[in-house]
């Protein structure tokens, strides 16, 4: 029975797979450092990056099992750092990300999706961000939940650390797409087939826009954005994409 964090790369798709039944994949410091590590190393062939949970479970969070009395300060430092790393890593990757949600998301797995591009789930999902319930504020990237779902849940979701379904998340519009029980996976594989069918620099300057536009104020943001616009449009690759583009409008071929 496997017990770690695998990596498997699948026509130019790498699936980073977090698979720890006995603790519903929840997340130890390696676990972290596996995942950084495969967004990071990613060969050049690799076009998308989709996370995923086996065991029907996307993952429990942090593995706090150890976590107790005066090595609490200690155990969280030294889990908090590569963890807001990974999610920096995730967030201003150049390839595109998908989560596929299955089970238990919660704490770090959640803010996790939050930092993929894409997050399809099951309606086997349960969300939560519990820390507060354990003494812990939410800092980082959890900051994008008011984004994507407004203040008002958000402050709900951090300040009472509830539990939410697959139903609520995707009614709130968390999710891409809403799936049955087992279908994440599958989901998750035809937006990578999509995603992989499209120029990669093109897809990669356009995820520094969107970085450009969360991180930015809106005058510097927009600079950042032509400044994009001018360096892919000058690029010879885009021309061949350009004129494939017009071969297939006009039912033809490019040589």
């Amino acid at each position: 029975m496997s017990d770690a964090t695998t990596v498997q790369d699948i026509d130019n798709v790498r699936w980073v797979r977090f698979d720890r039944p006995k603790k519903r994949n929840a997340l130890r410091v390696e676990d972290v450092e596996v995942a950084r590590a495969a967004v990071n190393d990613a060969p050049d062939d690799c076009r998308c990056i989709v996370f995923s949970g086996a065991n029907g479970d996307f993952s429990a969070g942090a593995d706090v099992t150890s976590f107790s009395g005066a090595s609490m300060g200690k155990l969280e430092v030294s889990v908090a750092s590569p963890g807001q790393q990974l999610l920096q890593d995730v967030r201003t990757c150049q390839r595109p990300t998908v989560a596929a949600i299955e089970g238990y998301c919660v704490g770090i797995a959640m803010d996790l999706t939050a930092v993929c591009d894409i997050r399809v789930a099951s309606r086997s999902a349960r969300f939560s961000m519990p820390e507060v319930k354990i003494g812990l504020p939410v800092i980082g990237d959890a900051s994008l939940f008011e984004r994507y779902i407004g203040l008002a849940r958000a402050k709900e979701m951090l300040l009472t650390g509830g539990w939410y379904s697959a139903e609520q998340m995707n009614s709130w519009g968390y999710l891409n797409q809403l799936t049955d029980v087992g279908g994440a996976d599958d989901a998750a594989g035809v937006y990578a087939k999509q995603l992989c069918s499209l120029p990669p620099r093109t897809v990669a300057a356009q995820k520094r826009i969107f970085e450009a536009w969360l991180q930015l104020p809106h005058r510097e943001a927009h600079r950042v954005s032509v400044l994009e616009y001018a360096v892919t449009v000058a690029h010879p690759e885009t021309a061949e994409w350009i004129e494939r583009f017009q071969a297939s409008r006009r039912g033809g071929r490019t040589s």
